[in-house]
């Protein structure tokens, strides 16, 4: 975005930005969620800050010191806005940031203004709430004091309203992490492969953390199952434990190591780990201290226990069965077999777990029976887009050359402002 020398300027740009009227704020966002596209700045005070390929939005070098981003309506004078923010503090040279309420001119008009402290955790989720003294067109991000700069800080998300309800507990319901959205990362960033799975590689990538659904109290367990490749016969293992806060240390009262018993096999294992204090994220390492990683996938994890599965029973009388072949998928539809995954049927179709899952209304991804037809949804994976933690339709139309209304009509979509990580939006 470019850098706006002249404040008159900037209002113009606010002015421009400004989504079309949902009504009163308050109530607009009673029921659900507005997640603002952070690539939509206003008003900004120093130099522009750096958007990011995730969606979120770095301030660096000491020198950016406000950014505003519209409201989806006017907050009239009394009327009140919930904000749900995450800021990863990448510096302890930063105390903390601001949020209040303007309307086109740095000038706060909201009742109190809210600042969120660099605890010392990296990431920081907060939620507050902003009352208008007058009218407010935008939520205005700011360093934590007049003349204070910022020297290294992430505003990963800004949510308005009541976020949706928490994933199931991690010692409940079969729980899937999302391999993406990585916490805490130590050595270089682990990459994303388009099954789902994670790849270590090239000897710097050593940790990697992933949040649990909900905070592990000390003397609480959590069970975990997962599905790792060892591409490479240079890893002696990994390990697994837990941390609190993004904070590299152990907070697991024992940590489990998975061995790399034979290189370019599947290695599937079930563990429980018990929390010794408070734990966040579920951290994955090299095998043992200033180890690194050479070169080793993680296809799965999965938090809680797997449902028990009954092997389909065979007529004593039949003759022995064939290993089973490959899984073919020619239709727009598919018999399960013995032995089936949603995985490896998904993987024939050339889509995604999620999507054969959705299309077939499969709560349980990994029960199904024998006998039982899938629907095979057929989707030009060249018109289509995954959403990911970030987009907006707005954002996503303008990365594809069409307008908003366009994914509207072609998706069937209610509430241009609210969509899903992982929804599938087909491209007109």
């Amino acid at each position: 975005m470019k850098k706006f020398v002249l404040r008159v300027l900037a209002v113009l740009m606010v002015a421009a930005m400004m989504v079309p009227s949902m009504g009163n704020v308050t109530t607009a966002l009673a029921d659900e969620a507005v997640t603002l596209d952070l690539t939509q700045k206003g008003l900004i005070v120093g130099e522009a800050p750096t958007d990011n390929a995730d969606g979120s939005v770095s301030f660096t070098g000491g020198v950016t010191m406000k950014a505003t981003f519209p409201l989806p309506t006017t907050l009239a004078a009394g009327e009140s806005v919930k904000v749900n923010a995450t800021i990863k503090f990448n510096s302890a040279d930063d105390a903390g940031v601001r949020f209040y309420l303007v309307n086109g001119v740095d000038v706060n008009i909201a009742t109190e203004i809210a600042t969120v402290a660099n605890d010392g955790s990296g990431v920081v989720e907060a939620t507050f709430t902003l009352t208008a003294a007058s009218d407010a067109t935008e939520l205005l991000f700011a360093s934590s004091g007049y003349g204070v700069y910022m020297n290294d800080i992430t505003l990963v998300d800004i949510t308005l309203g009541d976020k949706p309800a928490e994933a199931p507990a991690a010692t409940g319901d079969l729980y899937d992490v999302n391999l993406a959205e990585r916490v805490f990362v130590s050595g270089a960033a682990p990459a994303d492969n388009a099954d789902g799975s994670i790849t270590f590689s090239g000897r710097t990538s050593m940790k990697a953390s992933f949040a649990l659904p909900e905070v592990l109290a000390a003397g609480e367990s959590v069970t975990v199952n997962v599905s790792v490749k060892f591409d490479s016969a240079e890893d002696n293992g990994i390990r697994f434990y837990l941390i609190a806060n993004g904070v590299d240390v152990n907070t697991a009262a024992a940590i489990e190591t998975i061995a790399n018993e034979n290189t370019g096999a599947v290695v599937e294992k079930t563990f429980k780990l018990t929390a010794a204090s408070d734990s966040t994220e579920l951290l994955l390492a090299s095998s043992a201290y200033g180890t690194y990683i050479d070169n080793v996938t993680v296809l799965d994890i999965t938090l809680g226990d797997k449902p028990v599965v009954e092997e389909p029973k065979e007529d004593p009388k039949e003759e022995p069965k064939e290993d089973k072949p490959a899984i073919e998928v020619t239709g727009d539809e598919y018999v399960v077999q013995a032995g089936d995954t949603l995985r490896e049927i998904a993987k024939a179709c050339g889509l995604t777990v999620k999507e054969l899952a959705d299309a077939n209304n499969i709560e349980n991804p990994n029960l199904i029976h024998k006998g039982a037809k899938l629907v095979i949804p057929t989707v030009d994976t060249a018109k289509r887009h995954i959403v990911v933690k970030g987009d907006t339709l707005s954002k996503i139309a303008k990365q594809y050359g069409c307008t908003v209304d366009d994914l509207v009509k072609a998706n069937n979509i209610e509430n241009p402002n609210l969509i899903h990580k992982g929804q599938l939006i087909v491209l007109p």
